[in-house]
């Protein structure tokens, strides 16, 4: 009776070994298959017998599989097991590409423009007006210095007619006397200074009387260059030359020639 409880409870340990076992397979894979037709292997217990043994086990819809060497364990092997701690598995995380780095921040200093410049609006014929235009920036232009003033082109004088006069009077110093000659190689007085008048685009009258009654009356302390001194009461004609002095034909043998103011009675003055 003894031998017959005792071949009972061998029985059971070994199916509680094999099961145990087969848990334990399936604590350490801890990855799950793909599911598919199981095949039969024969697995061998010594003590207990051989058993036709799928390669897949299934748990919760999943098939795990069982290793082809034969499973030997002991009533030891099974505290061994269960103190035996299963494995950590680490399953790496789906790569999502390259790691994104925070961007660095940059400061970009304030630019502070000026206040822009504004064109008035300008009104043109057969176009419009046109609007008003707004130029930046010109505020910040460095100041422009202004051209200095172009100085005024040197002013010439503008010579008298009578300058004019005693200059061509000075041309025919020398030249001979002849009572009523009129030039331009020989003079009397009224006519040398007719000719000279004309050089400067004056005409005057022929005699010396005639031209003492033209032009305009001129003092004696106000004489220019080129007035017109008449001497023995109007019949004698010179040109005033400056410094005190006359240009006149003065008489046969000395022609044109240069005298003092005084050495002749004066008669009038007159300005052309």
């Amino acid at each position: 009776m003894a031998s017959s409880t005792d071949d009972r409870y061998i029985r059971y340990l070994r199916r509680a070994v094999l099961w145990a076992l087969a848990t334990g397979a399936a604590a350490f894979i801890g990855v799950l298959c793909n599911a598919g037709e199981a095949s039969a292997q024969p697995v061998t217990i010594p003590g207990v017998g051989t058993f036709e043994i799928s390669d897949y086990i299934p748990l919760n819809n999943a098939i795990l599989p069982v290793t082809d060497s034969p499973v030997t364990a002991g009533f030891s092997d099974i505290e061994n097991i269960a103190s035996t701690p299963v494995p950590q598995i680490e399953i790496a995380p789906a790569t999502l590409g390259p790691a994104i780095e925070s961007p660095v921040s940059v400061k970009i200093p304030v630019i502070e423009l000026p206040l822009p410049t504004t064109v008035p609006a300008i009104e043109i014929p057969l176009i419009g007006v046109l609007p008003e235009i707004e130029i930046p920036f010109l505020d910040d232009l460095p100041q422009i210095m202004p051209r200095a003033p172009t100085p005024p082109a040197a002013v010439i004088p503008q010579r008298t007619a009578g300058e004019m006069a005693v200059d061509a009077a000075r041309t025919k110093l020398g030249s001979d006397y002849s009572y009523g000659a009129v030039g331009p190689d020989s003079f009397d007085c009224s006519g040398l200074v007719q000719w000279s008048y004309e050089q400067a685009g004056v005409e005057l009258p022929r005699t010396s009387y005639d031209q003492l009654a033209a032009g305009t009356p001129v003092p004696l302390d106000e004489l220019r260059p080129g007035d017109m001194v008449s001497f023995y009461g109007g019949s004698h004609s010179a040109l005033y030359a400056g410094d005190g002095k006359v240009i006149h034909a003065s008489t046969y043998g000395t022609g044109v020639t240069t005298s003092p103011l005084s050495s002749m009675p004066v008669t009038g003055a007159r300005r052309f």
